[in-house]
């Protein structure tokens, strides 16, 4: 294929010209402008479910042929944008907490680039050039229904975020339903040369079971030195990466976020973006180039999809945007996305119900109700139990209700509409916490950082020479409602950027009744590990103390020497071992960073499913239950490349895979999320070396382990 290059190089020395003297250089290294194409090889080696590329390509190629219908021309795709400021406490304005007028000014930009907007720098006269007619709106209300500006504040604590960080908490922890919103995160990546990654969309062939799995880190993440667009500038800018200020890195992100690739596919002229109008090129371009040829046809730098610098882009070609509809109509999370709830100013209704106790029928005060479906409102009820939802938008919603000193009540599948009317929610009495809601807890204590904070796990490690040691849990405990724990601080990443440090932190429970019980027992899940640090032996602990409102008593210390470490560890007590039961009790978990300590010590903890209930007989005990989980098949073993795990399950149990080398290294760790019934799990060895290894499926306390030959 031969064309003519559009190109106004007149426009680009002017417009040069203007960066030059409006933006700061803050490139001192090669910048790497995508990382999507890594990280999506990285989330294939985790879940071996996905389809392969070539997999994938053929199911779009079937649904571009099939279904062009649902993507004729005229219609306008208008997709819902939160946008994530990341900071570091700054006041709003300073980077990185940047100005609203700076992330409207990137909104400006992807409706210019995807509309190919006339006069500005999206629009193009290219024969093979597009309208998309996808346009992107802030969102107008957030996840509980109230009115909302689609910019969503997040103060983490963290001066810049590595990408560990932003895959691990980060994302799990401020990420809207991704059914409504494009979640879209900006911030200060380290390191500095990184401008930003998407999340490829994933086929229907994988469903819903898949979904979920890593519904709770889709969207895109761009560096703040290049979001927005320079050349809109009310004086509130920040500064900008001099050769990326025009926006362009977001417009190149969400064509990956909606199925695009590099044009040059993985390299070479023989290698395929799965698009004809768009030129085969050895590799990326660089800088901003007038003429550029290398598989005998002009290079086409200026698509969006290319690496060169943002001034050059401004094409998506027939082909891209016959992709990105069709993702639009057809993939899980992208179809959802197409005018959504969150891109309209309608009011919702006033919706309302009432929490109860089962026995007596009388409302429960300060009980919690979590709406989860296309946004998710929280309701707290009143003194007796009744609660209001104003601004409540009808739908398919799963209902998660609790209050302490009951049991949580899980509603699935509930269609709430005109006809539902005032809904009542029955609570059972009993001492149940899973800390999916808040239910009460208080924190105090005097450490710098480590607090005790109530999130989804997001891992953090210290690479100790051999191995790997774990100072956050990757997951909660498997086995109760939701994802979240309490943890002692949950940056994730490297281990030292939030542990326990300078002093204590403390976990206290609401009061409780023990005199309820003829012989009450605490139960709960706790993980705890201490180590780093070069020296002596590691010198921190974990405290747990009961008190009866007139003595307190110290029940468990748990420090470096202790078993389980690294692990969710099941911990059992009964109260009138230790004093006497009353109506004002409290459980209390208190983790300290000995800080007389020179050697550095790390040190974090967690804490799940609490429980008060009335003991059967047993008496203290630590259980770690290695009498096997349900038998699980492995093969083939030997294996080249990909081993299978076939398992039966009868009860509902959320499962995780480990693996490790011969050394006892963990080398993988997978959520295979919750699971029912008999079961296939494929999962791929290709990134590991050639060698013995122990493949483990582990629902908390219980696991089972196999030896796997890899060849």
């Amino acid at each position: 294929m031969t064309y003519k290059k559009y190109f106004c190089f007149a426009c680009f020395l002017v417009t040069l010209a203007f960066l030059l003297f409006s933006t700061q250089k803050v490139q001192a290294q090669e910048i790497i402008r995508c990382l999507t194409t890594e990280k999506h090889e990285k989330r294939l080696n985790e879940h071996p479910e996905l389809l392969s590329e070539q997999e994938f390509e053929q199911w779009l190629e079937e649904k571009m042929q099939e279904n062009s219908h649902k993507r004729s021309r005229g219609t306008i795709f208008k997709i819902p944008v939160v946008v994530h400021v990341l900071h570091n406490g700054e006041p709003i304005g300073t980077m990185p907490n940047i100005s609203d007028a700076q992330v409207i000014s990137q909104i400006d930009v992807l409706n210019e680039d995807f509309r190919r907007m006339v006069g500005t720098n999206g629009y193009n006269t290219h024969p093979d050039g597009a309208d998309a007619e996808i346009e992107f709106v802030l969102a107008k209300i957030d996840p509980q229904g109230n009115p909302s500006n689609g910019i969503n504040r997040v103060d983490r604590n963290l001066v810049k975020y590595t990408d560990d960080q932003l895959d691990g908490a980060i994302r799990k922890n401020t990420i809207w339903n991704t059914d409504t919103y494009l979640n879209l995160w900006v911030c200060d990546i380290s390191p500095d040369n990184i401008l930003g990654y998407a999340q490829f969309p994933v086929s229907s062939l994988q469903g819903t079971n898949f979904g979920s799995k890593d519904s709770l880190t889709d969207g895109v993440i761009i560096d703040v030195k290049a979001f927005g667009s320079v050349e809109k500038n009310d004086g509130s800018f920040g500064e900008f990466f001099a050769d990326f200020a025009l926006g362009r890195s977001a417009t190149h992100e969400i064509g990956h976020f909606l199925g695009l690739l590099h044009i040059w596919g993985s390299g070479g002229c023989s290698s395929d973006d799965y698009c004809s109008d768009t030129p085969p090129a050895v590799t990326d371009s660089a800088g901003c180039p007038t003429e550029q040829e290398s598989c005998d046809t002009p290079d086409m730098f200026e698509n969006y999809l290319d690496y060169s610098d943002d001034i050059c882009m401004n094409i998506f070609t027939n082909c891209q945007v016959s992709r990105m509809r069709t993702v639009l109509t057809e993939s899980p999370r992208r179809a959802s996305l197409v005018n959504s709830i969150a891109t309209s100013t309608v009011s919702g209704n006033s919706f309302s119900g009432k929490v109860v106790d089962a026995n007596t029928n009388e409302g429960i005060p300060n009980a919690h109700v979590q709406f989860s479906g296309s946004l998710t409102p929280l309701a707290i009820t009143d003194n007796n139990g009744n609660f209001t939802i104003p601004n409540f938008y009808f739908g398919n919603y799963k209902i998660l209700t609790g209050a302490w000193g009951y049991q949580y009540n899980l509603m699935e599948n509930m269609l709430i509409d005109n006809s539902t009317g005032v809904i009542t929610i029955s609570l059972d009495k009993g001492y149940v916490d899973n800390f999916e809601l808040d239910l009460g807890w208080t924190l105090s204590g005097n450490a710098s950082s480590g607090i005790w904070t109530r999130e989804i796990p997001g891992s953090s490690t210290y690479n100790s020479g051999s191995s790997f040691e774990h100072y956050d849990p990757a997951f909660d405990f498997n086995g109760d409602f939701g994802n979240k724990c309490y943890l002692t601080g949950n940056s994730g990443g490297e281990a030292g950027n939030d542990d326990v440090d300078n002093g204590n932190t403390v976990l206290t429970s609401p009061i409780f009744d023990a005199t309820e019980f003829n012989n009450p027992m605490v139960s709960f899940y706790r993980w705890f590990a201490n180590g780093g640090g070069t020296g002596a032996t590691p010198d921190d602990e974990l405290t747990v103390t009961i008190t009866n409102g007139i003595e307190s008593v110290l029940i468990e210390s748990i420090n470096a020497q202790s078993p389980f470490q690294e692990e969710w560890s099941q911990e059992k007590y009964n109260i009138k071992d230790f004093l006497t039961p009353t109506d004002n009790m409290q459980v209390i978990f208190d983790i300290s960073d000995n800080v007389t300590s020179t050697h550095g010590h790390l040190v974090g903890g967690a804490l799940d499913l609490i429980e008060i209930k009335e003991s059967t007989g047993e008496s203290t005990v630590s259980t770690r239950d290695i009498s096997s989980l349900t038998a699980f098949e492995v093969f083939p073993n030997p294996t080249s490349a990909i081993v299978n795990l076939n398992f039966n399950l009868t009860e509902r149990t959320r499962l995780r895979l480990n693996i490790f080398n011969a050394l006892g290294q963990l080398v993988t760790q997978k959520d295979l999320g919750n699971i029912i019934g008999a079961s296939t799990e494929r999962v791929s060895l290709l990134h590991l070396p050639k060698g013995i290894y122990f493949i483990q499926l582990n629902e908390g306390h219980r696991f089972n382990t196999k030896k796997i030959v890899l060849y």
